[in-house]
């Protein structure tokens, strides 16, 4: 099996929490899924991991989209 980190190659959008919320999904991913956690912190994801690496184009439309939307 090939390594699992190479479709993430051209990326992918998350959002990482921050403040209390980050650290305590961190204490859960690490105690429950520590293998995980080792790799990456907690955090959401919001696509599946891109085809190809988003040009200056697709970055333009995703702040855009992101732009008219509420924090949460």
């Amino acid at each position: 099996m090939g390594d699992w980190r190479e479709v993430y190659r051209p990326g992918t959008l998350v959002i990482w929490p921050k403040g209390e919320a980050g650290v305590v999904c961190n204490q859960l991913r690490a105690l429950h899924d520590p293998e995980s956690q080792g790799h990456c912190p907690a955090h959401i994801t919001l696509t599946q991991p891109f085809l190809q690496s988003p040009d200056d184009s697709d970055l333009k439309r995703v702040a855009e989209v992101a732009s008219q939307t509420a924090p949460f």
